[in-house]
């Protein structure tokens, strides 16, 4: 038996079954404009005067089931002799609009459809291949205009004078707004305070999530499920409780649970009626559930509901017929989802549904939890437990760390208020003023962190250096081959004001690939030696610390020290500097003979002792550990602590140095020195372990033409042997290709982290000097490496890199006048991947591709060493809350000037919270 019903509107005919009977199915394709109902044997067709002859040609002779006014439309848009005229004008399925069908038009009559239609383009949308939507208001001057239109019964009886009469009521029923629907406020459980909780943030960490009654009756329900499972005769997989759940993501106690903060909320505060919805609209209806009924063979439930103006809407559950039993007629719900009108009837895809009244019906504003989906752990859930924290907080309301000032000042809640709204808001207004709050909050203990360490360190007591003759200074400055930039000026002046001072120096040094921090550590140890003291450069590698020393020991030469009288002594100690002299130099250092010490970790051990130590520079800073840098500050004996210069040639963004770096001043040298070229980059898409053997590559040309005009070239790969497991290019198996094929008779050299020092220091000796044309390395010259002959720069494998090393690697070129070049070669499969090249490709500064780093990266930990990931941070952002940011750094002076010790009502409460939180630990650096 085939069954044929049509859509409420009489625009739509669904024919069921049609799939099993194969003749039928095709019969019916070729009527054109179906489509199959999904997860159905259904077809839809829209009606037109042709698709109702041609159906009604198909199905004669069959079985059919036909709704009497279904067989009485058909016979009116399908006679077999005499076809009628098909209903032009049908209701929408709103009430809203119209529908004109002009498929089956003359030709003279559609040239005035045209043309009336392109007079109200406001007003009339083509849906489909002729057929329209059109505004309802336009139904009287369509029946004036269009004489020869039938209008549907549905929506007119085709009587002008009720056309009218309609069309003059209708408008102020399409305007109706939906009734008011006020939520009830949600009430929390009256219980009493937690057992170990007195109104601190922090007391809540003591409080286990297993004390919670709705956790303890969870995990009994889960135990017995269990029981049954293990007892049964088919073996079925062991559930897991809430508690399991929860812990598997971290929340462990009343304070993670708070602390878990909703993602995002579904916004259920403005219920709509049906009629006004459009398709696509995120929706809320409240509604009466007028039919229901469930289909358990297809798996499915439905509702049918009816809004305060009458309008109907049938909502499809799958998967879910359970639910038939949660609701009952007459039941007032709330409904939410995406609106997607189904055949041409209204209906919501997705549809949340839920009583008004419940806890559920209680949420305006609906809060989704992170990864919920992923440990099956449901809104509801999470909701249970916030409303048992909330209540028993409610007993013994936090403790407020604000001054009334600052809540007034900012329009924000008290501490209370604000974690009720952020898990429960009963409007966006009232979750926005609570988002503000624990932001700002964060933030200034933050600030208060920050500052209050350099507070701190203020409170050290230095050395004056302000020797009025600096004879090694003035020689130094004399033998530059270039005038300092403007920024190596500003910085060098900030850097003697310092050091002038009895407070101990405490600035950062920050500038770009190649703008002159080593000049800037240089002025500043000879300043130190003509001041009468032991200078000591810090750096993370032993090339980089081979390359310092080296320019300082040139530098130094034939200077005469003011401390000893005696040529300026500058000494290298490394981890690998050979045992007996490693000795030699240290006892020479304890005994003053000493002038400048330049070198690795070597110099931070317990047996490294200094006479007089009065200033130390670290390069690469971010790459030494808080302990090695106060080991440094407490060098002397004499309880006075050293000035201290810390450099980075990684840019900072400027949020992440308010935090990062909030104990130092900082200078930054946003200037290069004149004649350097931008270096051109160019990504080629080929697999480095195939190009070290294709000789055309345009790469290697251009290290060819470079060589022959006299310069110098590296080649960087980022292992240096081949490794099974890593699909990379090494740098021994690059070196041997190379130098035995496409630059077979080049004077080649490799250097990397495995060779012993006298090795690499030579091989860079030569390289330096211009007897090498190729280097061949790893990445143990991203830094300190100033060779201004090498003009071009092959990276392999780049994805294998990030962005601060990439720039920081191509930085060894394009340190003359003369045009630079890096090739990236090798290709990437990840979006990350693509992100990081691209961003090298379009930019050499790097300010903005540091930038480009934190937002792939993300902030990463504050106070600790890892560096991408969660951030220490629950809700704050540096980047997008920057403007708290600033303002709390203000708040935290302000404070921190009235209450240095944090000792008062309001600082103790922040001084427990900023250790427990952030650790006994220095800002990371």
């Amino acid at each position: 038996m085939i069954t044929i019903t049509l859509s409420d509107d009489n625009t739509t005919a669904y024919i069921s079954p049609c799939r099993k009977n194969g003749l039928l199915y095709s019969e019916l394709e070729n009527l054109g404009g179906f489509n199959e109902v999904p997860s159905q044997e259904s077809m839809t067709l829209p009606l037109s005067t042709k698709v109702a002859l041609g159906l009604r040609e198909v199905l004669t002779g069959k079985p059919l089931s036909i709704e009497p006014h279904v067989g009485q439309l058909l016979r009116s848009l399908a006679d077999s002799e005499k076809p009628k005229p098909s209903f032009h004008v049908f209701s929408s399925w709103n009430k809203n609009n119209m529908i004109v069908d002009t498929q089956s038009m003359s030709l003279s009559v559609f040239a005035r459809w045209r043309s009336f239609w392109t007079k109200h383009p406001e007003k009339v949308r083509e849906i489909t291949d002729g057929v329209f939507l059109v505004s309802l208001d336009l139904l009287v001057d369509i029946a004036d205009s269009f004489p020869e239109f039938r209008i549907s019964p549905a929506l007119e009886n085709n009587e002008v004078t009720e056309v009218r009469a309609k069309a003059a009521v209708q408008p102020a029923r399409i305007h109706q707004e939906a009734p008011e629907f006020t939520f009830a406020p949600v009430t929390l459980p009256d219980l009493p305070p937690f057992d170990g909780y007195d109104a601190t943030l922090l007391s809540l960490r003591s409080v286990p999530l297993s004390s919670y009654a709705y956790i303890r009756d969870d995990s009994e329900k889960v135990a017995k499920a269990n029981a049954r499972s293990a007892g049964g005769a088919k073996k079925k997989k062991t559930q897991r409780s809430l508690l399991q759940k929860l812990t598997a993501i971290g929340v462990e106690t009343a304070f993670d649970l708070l602390h878990y903060f909703p993602l995002r909320h579904i916004d259920r505060s403005k219920p709509q009626l049906i009629r006004s919805l459009s398709p696509g609209d995120e929706a809320t209806v409240v509604a009466t559930i007028a039919e229901k009924g469930a289909n358990y063979e297809k798996n499915y439930v439905f509702f049918v509901v009816e809004d305060a103006a009458g309008s109907r809407m049938r909502l499809t559950l799958f998967n879910q017929t359970w639910m038939i039993h949660n609701f009952s007629k007459g039941d007032e719900v709330i409904v939410h989802g995406k609106f997607s009108p189904f055949n041409g009837s209204p209906s919501i895809a997705g549809a949340k549904i839920d009583k008004v009244g419940d806890i559920r019906g209680q949420l305006p504003l609906i809060p989704v939890y992170p990864q919920s989906g992923k440990q099956e752990i449901t809104t509801w859930d999470v909701l249970a437990l916030v409303k048992e924290t909330l209540g028993r907080i409610e007993a013994m309301p936090l403790a407020e760390p604000l001054e009334s000032e600052l809540l007034e000042k900012y329009r924000i809640p008290d501490r209370n208020a604000a974690y009720r709204n952020i898990h429960i808001p009963d409007s966006k207004e009232t979750f926005t003023d609570a988002n503000r709050r624990l932001i700002y909050e964060e933030l200034l203990r933050l600030q208060l962190y920050i500052q209050q360490q350099k507070n701190d360190a203020t409170r050290r007591v230095g050395i004056a250096q302000n020797a009025s003759v600096t004879p090694s200074l003035d020689a130094w400055k004399s033998r530059l081959p270039y005038e300092l930039t403007n920024a190596q000026k500003r910085a060098t002046a900030a850097i003697k004001e310092n050091m002038a001072s009895t407070s101990p120096m405490h600035r950062l040094v920050q500038g770009d690939v190649g703008a002159g921090k080593s000049s800037v550590a240089s002025f500043t140890v000879f300043l130190t030696v003509d001041n009468g003291h032991q200078a000591a450069l810090l750096a993370p590698t032993e090339i980089l610390a081979e390359q310092l020393h080296n320019g300082i020991a040139s530098d130094a030469e034939g200077l005469i020290s003011p401390r000893t009288g005696l040529p300026m002594n500058v000494k290298f100690l490394g981890g690998k500097t050979r045992a007996k002299e490693a000795r030699e130099i240290r006892a020479a250092l304890a005994a003053g003979e000493i002038d400048i010490i330049v070198g690795t970790h070597a110099i931070l051990t317990e047996e490294t002792v200094y006479a007089d130590l009065g200033t130390v520079v670290i390069d690469e800073q971010h790459r030494f550990g808080v302990e090695q840098r106060t080991r440094l500050r407490n060098a002397r004996h004499d309880g006075l602590t050293p000035d201290m210069l810390v450099m980075t040639a990684t840019p900072i963004p400027r949020s992440s140095a308010m935090v990062l770096y909030g104990d130092l001043d900082i200078t930054v040298l946003d200037e290069l020195p004149p004649g350097r070229t931008p270096i051109e980059t160019i990504w080629v898409r080929e697999e480095a372990q195939q190009a070290i053997h294709r000789p055309h590559l345009d790469a290697w040309h251009d290290i060819k033409q470079q060589v022959a005009e006299g310069h110098q070239a590296y080649i960087v790969a980022s292992l240096v042997e081949d490794n099974e497991k890593i699909a990379a290019q090494s740098v021994e198996d690059a070196y041997e290709a190379l130098s035995g094929g496409i630059f077979a008779g080049y004077r080649m050299g490799m250097v990397h982290g495995k060779q012993k020092r006298d090795e690499r220091e030579e091989i860079m000796k030569k390289f330096a000097a211009g007897d090498i044309d190729i280097l061949v390395s790893t990445t143990v010259i991203e830094v300190g490496v100033n060779v201004p002959n090498s003009t071009i720069m092959v990276v392999l494998d780049p994805g294998r890199f990030g962005i601060a090393q990439l720039h920081q690697i191509r930085g060894r070129v394009g340190r003359s006048k003369f045009a630079s070049r890096c090739y990236l070669i090798g290709d990437t499969k990840t979006d990350e991947g693509e992100f990081r090249l691209n961003a090298l490709v379009e930019s050499t500064d790097g300010f903005y591709l540091s930038e480009k780093d934190l937002e792939l990266r993300g902030e990463g930990t504050l106070f600790s060493t890892k560096q991408s990931g969660q951030s220490d941070l629950y809700l704050a952002k540096i980047r997008e809350h920057i403007h708290i940011l600033e303002v709390a750094k203000e708040d935290a002076v302000r404070i921190l000037e009235n209450d240095p010790s944090l000792t008062g009502y309001t600082g103790k409460i922040f001084a427990g919270e900023m250790v427990e939180i952030f650790g006994e630990k220095d800002i990371k650096s």
